[in-house]
């Protein structure tokens, strides 16, 4: 799957449950000064299956995983800080 059959969370600000169930992670976008946590979990628990500190950074960071990441249980982004979009389907 391409990152064109994704689907945006749209720009995040605060913790969000995106999925429930199995579902793939796909990519990341992380502005500046933002911070994000993705659980394998309905809450902010449990697995993390992805986590960056971008809270010090002056440009956004942009991960896309060639061998997208299994959430079982659910997939919940805890936005620490800033803002963030991510990938998923």
């Amino acid at each position: 799957m391409s990152m064109n059959s994704a689907v945006s969370s749209g720009p995040l600000t605060t913790d969000t449950l995106l999925a429930t169930g199995k579902n793939y992670l796909k990519g990341a976008l992380i502005l500046a000064a933002s911070n994000l946590i993705l659980y394998d979990n309905t809450s902010a628990a449990g697995k993390i299956i992805f986590q960056y500190d971008n809270s010090t950074g002056t440009l956004p960071v942009h991960a896309d995983f060639a061998h997208m990441v299994q959430s079982h249980i659910g997939l919940f982004a805890d936005v620490v800080a800033g803002t963030v979009f991510v990938y998923y389907g």
